[in-house]
């Protein structure tokens, strides 16, 4: 049996409530929980400082993480023991490098926090895929398989799929385990077709490797999109064909910046909603919540609205203001928002640059945006043109300002 983590003092009840609709999310989305995957996740650790780790250019995992690391250790100790009360087991997990040949990784240089993220907590009863395996030989072949798939060791893989192959030739998913060894094999290989690779990637690879690998699926098919990004490398973006352009590509294998790169370079992006909700996610997960606002600004501007965006704990706080907004009485026009924003909490407004640098941005947003500097002075001479000014260009925004300027 599996010892239970003893919950310090400083991990307490409040933090264990607070961690624990989070962790039931993941299970959910995941089936199982992963310490290190959930710090993704939850916006401690960046998929680029995720990724220089695993290639070895950093000594220390903790050394990435964002926030305090007692408080990112408590919380994690709180989840590791609200999985356990669920009844759910802790298997060992090994992080190496992605080179070859590979060497272990180091987490962290405090013992306990290192323990927390060198395991996997799963069901007790094998996980779906394991349930047709014959005996323990040919499961340890799958798994070894399955782990060098996920730490990008094709070599190893090929190792384990050839003594698969003498030790039980017929086994049901000896076709798919080779299917994404051959993906892998041809990381490095250029792309031919690249419309046809990207069907074979989305349609069957993708899938696949999610089915096998779970949130460790990832960390297969990043370098299989990126491949794909280098062959689309400078072609110009087609809103008939949206996902051949690197846009989406270094989208699915979250590269961040390179989602902000390549939409940046089609001008003029932001009249492209597709490019513009990128953007915006990019910069989200980037941090740069001042930029992904300016993306949901133009998103408004262009009539899309902020339905179906996702929630990131830099963007979260921007959605609920537009859950806000939503359920004024009466309605405003989705063009308004980031004019009501900006006059809702001035201080947002004083963040983001004059709207001259905003193209497209309308003249009610002008007049808004100098308005908030004259917030706590509404009777200055300015702030009274400025008034006039925006009742002429949206009366339904100038009649909600009055009712609750202050």
């Amino acid at each position: 049996m599996t010892k239970q983590t003893t919950l310090p003092m400083s991990a307490n009840l409040t933090a264990r409530k607070e961690i624990q609709p989070r962790v039931d999310r993941f299970l959910q989305e995941h089936g199982e929980y992963l310490p290190l995957e959930f710090l993704l996740q939850e916006n401690r650790l960046t998929d680029q400082d995720y990724e220089d780790w695993r290639a070895g250019h950093l000594e220390y995992l903790e050394d990435v993480l964002f926030g305090d690391t007692t408080v990112i250790q408590d919380q994690l100790l709180a989840a590791d023991h609200y999985v356990q009360q669920l009844g759910l087991q802790a298997v060992p997990v090994d992080y190496v490098t992605w080179s070859e040949p590979s060497r272990p990784l180091r987490i962290s240089r405090n013992g306990t926090l290192s323990a927390i993220l060198n395991k996997k907590f799963c069901k007790t009863q094998h996980s779906p895929q394991l349930d047709l395996f014959l005996d323990t030989t040919v499961t340890s072949l799958v798994n070894g398989a399955l782990d060098a798939l996920a730490n990008r060791n094709p070599g190893e893989v090929r190792r384990q799929l050839e003594r698969l192959y003498d030790t039980d030739p017929g086994h049901v998913r000896l076709g798919d385990l080779e299917l994404l060894a051959e993906a892998l094999e041809q990381v490095r290989a250029p792309v031919r077709e690249v419309a046809a690779e990207m069907h074979l990637l989305q349609t069957y690879q993708a899938p696949l490797a999610i089915k096998l690998l779970g949130v460790k699926s990832k960390d297969l098919l990043a370098p299989l999109w990126q491949r794909l990004s280098v062959a689309l490398s400078g072609l110009k973006f087609d809103g008939a064909n949206p996902e051949l352009h690197t846009s989406y590509t270094a989208t699915q294998a979250r590269d961040w910046r390179g989602v902000c790169r390549a939409v940046e370079q089609h001008l003029p992006w932001h009249t492209e909603p597709v490019l513009v909700q990128r953007h915006a996610r990019a910069c989200f997960q980037l941090r740069a919540g001042d930029a992904g606002l300016i993306s949901w600004f133009y998103l408004c501007w262009l009539g899309t609205g902020l339905d179906g965006q996702e929630s990131t704990e830099a963007g979260a706080a921007y959605l609920a203001y537009w859950r806000q907004f939503q359920e004024l009485d009466p309605e405003l026009d989705t063009e308004i928002f980031p004019s009501w924003l900006v006059l809702r909490q001035p201080a947002i407004g004083k963040r983001l640059p004059p709207p001259g640098e905003l193209a497209g941005a309308p003249d009610h947003f002008h007049s808004a945006y100098a308005l908030q500097i004259h917030h706590g002075s509404p009777q200055n001479p300015d702030a009274l043109a400025l008034r006039a000014r925006l009742h002429q260009q949206a009366p339904a925004l100038f009649a909600w300002y009055l009712k609750n300027r202050d």
